[in-house]
C-alpha cells in the first residue's frame, strides 16, 4: 500500500516505544528491534495496528464505508481467530455516532485475538492513535 520502508519505520518506533514503557531501554534491546526483518515486524502486534490504519485510511479515501471495511479485514484474519459476539458489537460501533471510536476498539480486538496478553488495551489505543496520525500523513 504505502512504501516497506515507511511502514517498517512506524511499526519499528512502535515497538520500541512499548519495551521502552516496559523498561526495556538499554541498547541491546534497541539493536534487537532493529534488527528485525519486515516479516518479524509484520507479525507484531504494532504491525497488526499499522496494517490495520493503513487499509481503514487508504479504503476511507476511495469512499468505502467504515463498517464495509471492518467486515472485509476481519473477513481476512478470520482464519486466524476471532470472538463473533465481540465482532458484531464493533460493527454497531461502526456505524454509531463515533464511528472512530470502531477503529480503535476493532485493533484492540485484533489484538486480544491475534496477539493475546502482550498488550493492554490502553497501549493498543496509544498506538493507533500515533499511527493514524502518521499515516494519515502519507
Amino acid at each position: 500500500m504505502f512504501g516497506f520502508g515507511k511502514r517498517n519505520a512506524l511499526i519499528r518506533e512502535l515497538l520500541e516505544q512499548r519495551m521502552r514503557a516496559a523498561g526495556f531501554d538499554d541498547m541491546e534491546s534497541r539493536l534487537k528491534v532493529k534488527e528485525l526483518g519486515s516479516f518479524k515486524l509484520l507479525a507484531s502486534p504494532e504491525g497488526t495496528i499499522v496494517g490495520i490504519i493503513e487499509i481503514v485510511i487508504n479504503q476511507q479515501r476511495n469512499g468505502v464505508l467504515l463498517v464495509d471495511i471492518i467486515k472485509k479485514i476481519e473477513n481476512k484474519r478470520r482464519r486466524i481467530g476471532g470472538m463473533p459476539l465481540e465482532f458484531n458489537e464493533l460493527l454497531q460501533l461502526a456505524i454509531g455516532p463515533n464511528p472512530s471510536l470502531a477503529v480503535f476498539e476493532f485493533c484492540a480486538y485484533r489484538i486480544e485475538v491475534e496477539h493475546y496478553g502482550v498488550m493492554t488495551k490502553e497501549q493498543v489505543y496509544e498506538a493507533v492513535d500515533k499511527a493514524t496520525q502518521i499515516i494519515a500523513t502519507w
